[in-house]
């Protein structure tokens, strides 16, 4: 393991505190769980991401209205009319 140095609030130190307690674990460990958990979920979020978006920005275009005749864009379909 690599040590590492960090400055926490008061408030979140007596929280931290409080939790290792109840789980009658170190805080250190509580923290490098913690961190684990963050980890895991951001990366969770990465692969979830929509493959689409990477789609935004490789092309450009004239066209102003697209987001409300796009149908008509895509499909070659008139846009219904009331």
């Amino acid at each position: 393991m690599i040590r590492k140095q960090i400055y926490l609030e008061e408030t979140l130190v007596e929280q931290i505190k409080k939790i290792a307690d109840k789980k009658n674990i170190s805080q250190s460990e509580l923290i490098r769980q913690s961190i684990k958990h963050f980890i895991n979920e951001e990366q969770l979020k990465g692969e979830a991401e929509d493959p689409l978006l990477k789609l935004i920005g490789i092309f450009s275009s004239d066209i102003t209205d697209g987001s409300t005749n796009h149908d008509s864009y895509i499909y070659k379909v008139k846009k219904y009319e009331k």
